[in-house]
């Protein structure tokens, strides 16, 4: 406290004691001079002998000042002072250097922003350390703990036996259609249960959280909107809460908006909608019981009791698992339970893609610090007439350093300020790179400014200023007095050096972006010209839609007219229906547990989880999918119900390895199940992912029991675009009151099957764009600088005769030599770099050949492209005129 008054007297009182010590001086000097004058001495020799005795007038007051408490902060306000008068005198300087900054500072605080929303930032609810998330293995985890879904009786059984949870809910995630006033939209719903809130305890955004007792007021229908939707979709209109939306065509009240960052189970999963369990019993009649279950797979959360650790919760989570495993071996034989903090969990599947982000990104500001610190060696050297006048005058060399620092800092922090502003409309454009979860749902990521994206900025800025201001200040600070004055050409070729270190790093890194990108870009176009399994290019339209029929036989009979009305369509060459397409809107679809004869153990006991898929005739002929033995499904197969399957390859050579599929039976179901006889082999086909690996799979006769929601394709002999109208009217006009969820081209739908791809390639080839731009922007600099100073030598060497193409080889040996020696850096950086790329490149490997000689070539063109300017400058050098002006 004594410190910061004394600070606090020194600020109020400090014009006070600048004119004390002002008088006190010229009556130190006057008393001097009288006695030099009472000597004898002329009055002006008198005069300038008091000012010497003295030490000289202002040197004394500086030094009286270094003693007085705040004297840093006076130097520093007169430091600051200084700086911005000098970066006002020399606007492109500032400009260049500034808005060079603002890009890779605001690049990398775009970049967090989106890493923080997805991976870093804690779900906006008390204690947040206290929720876990609690998974159940799969018995084909072979006995290993996986993080699988948990099933009702394990719902049931945990929240009546488990102490160390003060409450546990859960989540799954369903489908839902908001009637809009222009039509209807296919939202993603979580259903939760009714306590959900209760025990996450978040804080509406706006309205109120709905609680269990709410959730199961008789005739209650109450819903929470996310924060995105609400934005999207509603305008964030405030009035909202205590209105109803219909959803599946019933009035549904909206109780209030959950805050932003509030997220499912995913960490690119942002619902729509939050239902809570009674109120989706109400809409669709279901209601989950021990027997029953759930119909689809769920999520448990729990919150621990206070002084609980992980630990203990996870110790009796396993006598529970035990305890299940006794009691109900058929559900939960081989199976085990696990709690982890939801933060260990909240990052799966993008920690190790955030972390590359991150990486790419700093690269970028690398190669624009090197820029900057480039521009301020070039600036230093002109500025040496000044740093030897105020070195000769007494300034030390720290007092230079520190002016330097000062003026570092000063741009630093423009740069961040402008970094922020182009971060902020950066969050705002990269979240639209990213891919949805589902067709129609709301942008997944809500990034925007928080304290923790702000500090990031700052720590970024900060560190900016020491990568880029330390050595060009050191080095400027240390400037040899009596070269600068006698304009040594030395001191220039040694920052010439400097500058060529800072640009062949600035090509090192930027041919490591460049890469990246090439490397993604090649996986992605090698993924769009892959077979999938099927005609992935054919003219062809893909809808969904969920027809309203109380009966399986009058869905049926709606579905066999449509088909017979869209393929009488001209242009229509045919359609097919199945439960799901590839990269269909159910995801991996539905699978059934199969017992192949001669199984053993857990597969001969419990079955062997595979991928099914009920389809229409025509199915494979209408994709393209190849059948490489046998015969299709029938429409006579279809009448009769024929208990037959086509198999793919993959299933093929498991189960039936060295013989012929086609003729083998396998029952599909538990003791009792249906025995199905393999008609035919088809190819692999992807489903839900062109990364998935070939898993077995087989198909199904469509039956009644199959008609729910339907996806169909229909192709076209041209354009499906010209005949999609027609198909839409065919079937608003068989059903007026018909929901079309989905309606696409097959290329549009393929294209979102590849939006993960996509996205992440389009967001590093935009970060490698930067990067390359400030390399070219540091090569034409140093480029410049060099013809510059070379260009006595340059003028004497034409007037001796050196021709035009000489000179242009002398200037362009060092600009590509310089290329050359980044490049061959950049490249050994880059081999373990982009190894860390395999898990997300198809059908190329991170040590790609023709990449990385196609990227090297661009970034040759590219530099020469860059210093093109300097080189014309160079050859159009006037010699006479040259050595006129020296």
């Amino acid at each position: 406290m004594r410190r910061v008054r004394a600070l606090w007297n020194h600020w109020r009182h400090r014009r006070r004691r600048e004119a004390e010590l002002e008088e006190e001086i010229a009556a130190a000097a006057a008393i001097l001079r009288q006695e030099q004058e009472a000597a004898g001495v002329d009055p002006a020799a008198a005069k300038r002998n008091a000012a010497m005795a003295l030490g000289g007038m202002e040197q004394l007051k500086e030094r009286v000042r270094q003693v007085w408490a705040g004297a840093w902060l006076d130097a520093l306000g007169r430091d600051l002072a200084y700086g911005l008068r000098q970066l006002r005198r020399n606007p492109g300087f500032t400009a260049a250097t500034i808005l060079v900054l603002a890009l890779g500072i605001g690049a990398n605080t775009a970049v967090f922003s989106v890493v923080d929303e997805v991976w870093l930032r804690p779900r906006p609810v008390p204690q947040p350390e206290q929720v876990v998330r609690v998974f159940t293995s799969d018995r084909s985890s072979g006995g290993e703990v996986a993080r699988g879904p948990s099933t009702y009786l394990d719902y049931e059984t945990l929240r009546r036996d488990a102490k160390s949870f003060s409450g546990i809910s859960f989540l799954q995630m369903r489908g839902a259609l908001l009637d809009l006033r222009g039509g209807t939209r296919l939202m993603d719903v979580a259903v939760v249960g009714d306590n959900f809130f209760d025990l996450l305890a978040p804080r509406a955004a706006v309205g109120r959280v709905f609680t269990a007792a709410q959730a199961r007021s008789p005739g209650a229908l109450v819903a929470m909107l996310s924060y995105p939707f609400w934005n999207d979709q509603f305008g964030a209109n405030a009035g909202l809460p205590g209105k109803d939306i219909r959803l599946d065509g019933q009035p549904v009240s909206v109780a209030g908006v959950l805050p932003r960052g509030f997220r499912g189970s995913e960490p690119l999963d942002t619902p729509d909608a939050w239902i809570p369990m009674s109120t989706w019993s109400k809409l669709t009649g279901e209601r989950p019981t021990a027997v029953t279950g759930w119909s689809n797979p769920s999520d448990l959360f729990a919150r621990l009791r206070p002084g609980i650790s992980l630990h203990r919760a996870n110790a009796e989570l396993a006598v529970i698992a035990a305890r299940l495993a006794r009691t109900h071996p058929k559900t939960n034989a081989g199976r085990r339970m696990i709690c982890l903090h939801e933060s260990q969990v909240q990052g799966d599947g993008v920690e190790g893609w955030s972390l590359i982000l991150l990486a790419i990104s700093a690269l970028v500001l690398l190669i624009a610090c090197a820029n900057v610190a480039s521009l301020m060696i070039a600036r230093a050297r002109h500025r040496r007439h000044e740093f030897a006048l105020r070195a000769a005058l007494g300034a030390s060399r720290t007092r230079l350093l520190r002016q330097l620092l000062t003026e570092a800092a000063l741009l630093g922090a423009a740069a961040t300020a402008a970094a922020i502003a182009l971060g902020g409309w950066a969050d705002a454009v990269l979240p639209q790179l990213l891919p949805p979860i589902d067709m129609g749902s709301t942008t997944p990521i809500d990034a925007h400014l928080t304290p923790r994206v702000l500090g990031y900025c700052l720590a970024a800025g900060l560190l900016s200023v020491v990568v880029f201001g330390v050595v060009p200040a050191w080095r400027g600070s240390r400037l040899p007095l009596a070269g600068a004055i006698q304009q040594n050409e030395r001191t220039g070729t040694v920052r010439a050096k400097a500058r060529s270190a800072l640009v062949a790093a600035q090509v090192a890194l930027s041919l490591v972006l460049a890469i990246s990108a090439g490397l993604l870009v090649r996986s992605l176009w090698n993924m769009e010209a892959a077979n999938p399994g099927f005609n992935a290019h054919q003219n062809m339209l893909v809808l969904d839609f969920g027809a309203d029929f109380s009966k399986p036989t009058a869905y049926r009979a709606f579905v066999d007219e449509a088909r017979r009305r869209i393929g009488a369509i001209a242009g229509v060459l045919g359609t097919a229906v199945a439960m799901r397409v590839p990269f269909g809107l159910s995801g991996a679809g539905a699978t059934r547990n199969v017992f192949p004869a001669g199984a053993t153990g857990v597969a001969a006991a419990h079955g062997i989880p595979v991928g099914v898929d009920p389809v229409s005739n025509n199915f494979f002929a209408m994709l393209g999918t190849n059948l490489l033995r046998g015969r299709p499904i029938a429409a006579h197969d279809l009448r009769t119900g024929a208990r037959v399957m086509v198999i793919n390859q993959t299933m093929a050579r498991r189960f039936w390895p060295h013989q012929d599929a086609v003729g083998k039976t396998i029952r599909v179901g538990a003791a009792g199940g249906t025995i199905y006889r393999v008609i035919g082999i088809a190819q692999d086909s992807v489903n839900a992912d062109f990364m998935e690996p070939s898993e077995p799979y087989f198909y199904v006769p469509l039956g009644l029991a199959d008609y729910g929601e339907l996806e169909m394709v229909v192709k076209t002999a041209s354009n499906p675009s010209i005949a999609a109208p027609a198909v839409r009217h065919a079937l608003l006009k068989l059903d007026p009151g018909l929901t079309i969820i989905y309606f696409a081209t097959l290329r549009q739908h393929v294209a979102g099957a590849m939006a993960d791809e996509r996205a992440s390639a389009e967001l590093v080839t935009l970060l490698g764009g930067l990067g390359l731009l400030l390399a070219l922007v540091g090569i034409y600099g140093l480029t410049s600088y060099v013809v510059g100073g070379r260009s006595r030598e340059i003028g004497v060497r034409m007037a001796m005769g050196a021709t035009r193409a000489s000179v242009l080889r002398l200037v362009m040996a060092q600009t590509l030599g310089l290329t050359a020696t980044g490049l061959a850096a950049g490249l050994i950086v880059a081999l373990p770099i982009t190894g860390v790329l395999r898990a997300w490149l198809y059908g190329v490997g991170p040590l790609a050949v023709p990449v990385f000689a196609v990227v090297a070539a661009v970034l040759i063109l590219a530099a020469c492209c860059a210093a093109a300017g300097p080189w014309w400058r160079a050859v159009s050098t006037n010699p006479a005129e040259t050595l006129r002006n020296e």
